[in-house]
């Protein structure tokens, strides 16, 4: 009686009431949650069921066919727009979040996640599926995942780490950072921002970094087999290791082969510094950062001289 009477105090004084709600789920179903503004956060348990806990009491939790929806409540009378959601679900559920004003995070599914939000910070780890995630403005990192990763933004800075599975990224102004990467497909474009890349080059893989306003930097193992094709218009090339250059078209574009040159590795900055160094070299290291090998450290403009 007192907490029914505690209700019916906090409706009538406009006393947001949190929300706790859990569904048991089956194999197969997807969840889908779409949040205006706030912050959500996906956990995997090993329960076969999907706990919804909410900073409010006007949250909407609906099963669809194969579909579990997740959808604050944002009427005229609703008071403040913001909701921050905590969700358990099935380490096997897909997940997709969405939002224009979404803070999204997903810890541990082994299965896809989609995240679409056009203001927000987006973290996904420990993950085991495809992950595609696309927003407007905020940062985006991808920690630990297994399977194809596809990002796409515009205004913020991307991290992926510890990856392995193809990985697409673009973005338009922001850095891109790749470390510890295992895949045999990877591009990564940006228009204003630096790149670096430090993983696997695989045989027969296909790696391709650009950017228009920026530096890249790539770590090359000593054992890799690779072509390497080198294209900047209006900055400088630099190499920690011996390469033999060759001039492969108009520009400042030179191909150069190391081991027996199956992988392809094409990098390209019109206004920005290309660097090749080894895997322990730092990645803002300068001119004096190989010192244990002979080192070709030239700007492709001069190679055009005879």
């Amino acid at each position: 009686m007192l907490s029914s009477l505690f209700g019916a105090v906090a409706i009538a004084l406009g006393i947001l009431q949190p929300t706790d709600t859990t569904i048991a789920v089956r194999s197969g179903t997807r969840l889908e949650v779409t949040n205006i503004e706030g912050e959500v956060v996906v956990r995997a348990w090993s329960r076969d069921e999907v706990r919804v806990v909410a900073s409010r009491s006007d949250v909407d939790v609906r099963s669809s066919g194969s579909v579990l929806r997740v959808r604050p409540e944002h009427g005229h009378g609703s008071g403040r727009r913001s909701v921050d959601l905590r969700v358990h679900v099935p380490a096997w559920m897909a997940v997709h979040i969405s939002g224009p004003a979404t803070d999204a995070t997903v810890l541990g599914a082994n299965a896809d996640v989609t995240i679409e939000t056009v203001r927000g910070e987006i973290l996904v780890r420990d993950v085991a599926g495809r992950v595609r995630l696309r927003s407007v403005q905020g940062d985006i990192r991808v920690e630990n995942a297994r399977g194809r990763v596809e990002i796409r933004a515009a205004t913020g800075d991307i991290a992926v780490r510890d990856a392995s599975g193809d990985i697409a990224v673009e973005n338009v102004e922001g850095d891109i950072d790749l470390a510890r990467i295992d895949a045999r497909s990877v591009g990564a474009a940006t228009v204003n921002g630096d790149i670096s890349y430090t993983g696997s080059i695989l045989e027969d893989g296909r790696y391709r970094l650009a950017t228009h306003n920026g530096d890249i930097s790539i770590a090359i193992p000593e054992t890799a087999d690779a072509t390497i094709s080198v294209a900047t218009h209006a900055g400088e090339f630099h190499s920690d290791f011996p390469i033999r250059l060759h001039r492969a078209g108009a520009g400042g574009r030179y191909d150069f082969v190391i081991g027996s040159g199956r992988a392809r590795v094409e990098l390209e900055s019109f206004n920005g510094e290309i660097r090749l160094r080894r895997p322990r070299a730092p990645v803002g290291s300068g001119r004096s950062a190989a010192t244990d090998h002979a080192s070709l450290r030239q700007d492709p403009q001069r190679k055009r001289r005879p």
